[in-house]
């Protein structure tokens, strides 16, 4: 637990520490448990994208707990591979349906709403994502939504202009976005639309960087770099990297 608040709070460094402790003191529970050590260790070397380290959690693709499972559904949109994760996702929510478990049914319908964002399939990675947060209304259950801002940004920006932000996620979603777009002039559309990941990858190439370099820099691995650089593509409506930065610093969103 106290290694989960640490990732909350973003101090991954001290909740890998946290980890390695509990391990040290874990004996085998006869009641299922509900996450593994083992997953949330790969959880959090995803959130500092060194997936690498811990390749052989990934490599299982046979899990003993569900939320272990839907980190190896994280690895798989992290690595571009949408068709497969929905393919798992449909099963677990099935599953989910049938026991009537209202949070891994929220769970799995926010990470099915990424897949289906990065498959350009937007009409029903919206329709997913509203409702995950019509079922998460009445506990007011945060966590998904805020824990993914990054990869659910421009969803979140198609929601708000048609105002279907639940109350409680307003809020916290709006300070977001604000803080994402502070000093962007509203020149294009498509700009807005850039998550704080993919501004990134874009303020490293206009310096001049390779694929690779951007990737060593921010911890990624060089197809999901390439796949940052389509989607930024895609936004600014240009078809290769010069011309994103030549309309990077026509609005000023880029040095």
């Amino acid at each position: 637990m106290q290694a989960q608040i640490l990732t909350y709070q973003k101090d991954y460094k001290e909740a890998l520490k946290s980890l390695d402790k509990a391990e040290q003191s874990y004996f085998m529970n006869p009641i299922p448990e509900h996450i593994s050590i083992e997953g949330l260790r790969a959880s959090l070397y995803l959130k500092l994208h060194q997936a690498d380290a811990y390749q052989e959690f990934f490599d299982k693709q046979s899990y003993s707990t569900e939320q272990d499972r839907l980190v190896y559904i994280k690895y798989l949109i992290r690595h571009l591979k949408d068709e497969e994760a929905l393919d798992i996702l449909d099963e677990m929510l099935l599953s989910a349906q049938q026991q009537d478990r209202q949070r891994s049914i929220i769970d799995i319908m926010v990470l099915e709403a990424i897949a289906l964002d990065l498959k350009k399939d937007t009409s029903k990675a919206i329709l997913s994502l509203k409702n995950a947060m019509t079922l998460a209304t009445p506990e007011g259950y945060v966590f998904p939504f805020t824990d993914h801002f990054e990869e659910l940004s421009s969803l979140y920006r198609d929601l708000i202009k048609i105002n279907e932000v639940p109350s409680f996620l307003k809020e916290h979603i709006k300070t977001k976005l604000n803080f994402q777009l502070k000093d962007t002039p509203a020149k294009s559309s498509n700009l807005s639309l850039l998550t704080k990941r993919e501004m990134e990858v874009l303020q490293l190439m206009s310096q001049g960087h390779s694929n690779q370099e951007i990737g060593d820099q921010l911890y990624l691995a060089l197809s999901t770099v390439k796949g940052y650089n389509l989607s930024i593509y895609d936004k600014l409506e240009v078809k290769r990297r010069t011309e994103a930065i030549a309309k990077a610093r026509e609005y000023n969103i880029i040095d």
